[in-house]
């Protein structure tokens, strides 16, 4: 919302063409949780078919995710993708 996407989700299984997204993903300036939502975003600005699939998903295992660790880190980092995009123009 914050980087005007106007798809509904940026996490999930991705399938691309390496070679035409070299480029996207030398520009991605965070890492780690928030990574494969800037891949996302910035091909979608950068004019790329972003094409979502809707999937019906049944988890079966418990998350190893501690979200008392993790939230911190991903706000400060999508903080810094809307400051690079937006203020910076990147």
């Amino acid at each position: 919302m914050l980087l005007g996407f106007q798809g509904t989700d940026t996490h999930g299984l991705k399938a691309f063409r390496r070679q035409r997204l070299l480029e996207v993903v030398r520009s991605c300036v965070v890492d780690r949780d928030v990574f494969a939502s800037e891949l996302v975003i910035r091909a979608w600005r950068g004019g790329y078919r972003v094409l979502e699939i809707p999937i019906q998903l049944e988890e079966k295992r418990q998350p190893s995710i501690n979200l008392f660790k993790r939230v911190p880190n991903v706000l400060r980092n999508v903080a810094r993708l809307v400051w690079v995009i937006r203020v910076r123009g990147r």
